[in-house]
This record gives C-alpha cells, structure tokens and sequence, in this order.
C-alpha cells in the first residue's frame, strides 16, 4: 500500500509524486515502510519509474517505521516522515493549507518494489496536515484486539497512519511485462 503527496498541489496525480510504500509481511508479521518518488506509471527501472529514493540517491529513506501489526485481515502501518524536504526527490507536506495526496493498493513485484496496481485514488482528494493531531482511523473489524497498535501520542508534525486491507491479489503476470 502507499501513501503519500501527489505530483501537484491542487490536484490528486501520481507521476511526481511522493509516498511511502508500506506492507506488513503475512508470514514474518514484520513491518516495512520506504521512501518512494513516482517518476512514472512503471516498475523502477534504473533511475526513471516509480523508485525508492534509496535507489536515486544514498541515504534518501527518510521514512521512521512507527508501528505494524496485521490485524483481522488489515495491515496496520504508522510511519513518521519530515514536513521539509529532505532530498531532491521529496515534496514538503504543507502546514498552511490543504494539499493533494494520492494512495494505492497492490501487489509488489520480485523485488518487494511496487508493480501495477488496481485500487488507487481516482478522483482529487486533500488533507490539512496541520490540524491537531488525532488518531482517526477505524478500528478493524472482529473481535482479537491488536496487540502491536499502540495509541497514536500527541505529534506535533510528522505523523501519518495508514490503514488498508491486504486482500488485493495480485495481476496475472503476461508475456513482456504487467
């Protein structure tokens, strides 16, 4: 799953966008979180496609895994990031207005890196993230508590929560590609 900021400011586009790629291992129930610039709508490929920024530049993971757990069926992810750009392939989140973001759910190819996905964000959508901070995500459904979420601390500015469900299979692999 990732989530980050879009491309552009007033509208919700990922080429030039800038999200943190997040998965919550079913096997191992191990977290990961990692700094991605969407240079395009392909698998990295050297230095153009959508890529972690580690492949771009040494030392460009900004992302702080938080927290994760696997709850019910739901990769729970909690990740800190920098308001300010930390590198060339970073956008700053802006604290005095609402700004675009974009969001998408799919499989990762051999590489644990993002392949063609399905579920994305398909219309504009913004985010003040300069509201006070709250711990708004719903709670998954069932009944077993999660056991590695912890309530989110008063943060003032760095951090972001997502909550997607893992059932995404993933696209059949054709001849030359996805």
């Amino acid at each position: 799953m990732s989530f980050g900021l879009s491309g552009e400011v007033a509208n919700s586009v990922m080429i030039g966008g800038d999200v943190v790629v997040a998965w919550v291992d079913k096997e191992t129930l191990k977290g990961y979180a990692y700094d991605y610039y969407l240079g395009d709508k392909s698998q990295c490929s050297g230095p153009t496609g959508s890529c972690p920024d580690s492949k771009l530049a040494e030392n460009s993971n900004n992302i702080r895994l938080l927290n994760a757990a696997m709850v019910n069926g739901y990769s729970i992810v909690t990740f800190q990031r920098p308001l300010k750009a930390s590198d060339q392939f970073d956008l700053p989140i802006l604290t005095n207005q609402s700004q675009a973001i974009i969001w998408a759910v799919g499989p990762l190819n051999q590489r644990d890196e993002v392949s063609f996905h399905s579920s994305y964000l398909k219309q504009d959508s913004f985010i003040d993230f300069a509201r006070p901070a709250k711990w708004n995500c719903p709670l998954p459904e069932g009944e077993t508590a999660a056991k590695h979420v912890e309530p989110l601390k008063a943060v003032t500015t760095e951090a972001v929560a997502v909550v997607a469900s893992t059932t995404t299979s993933a696209p059949t692999r054709r001849e030359g590609g996805w």
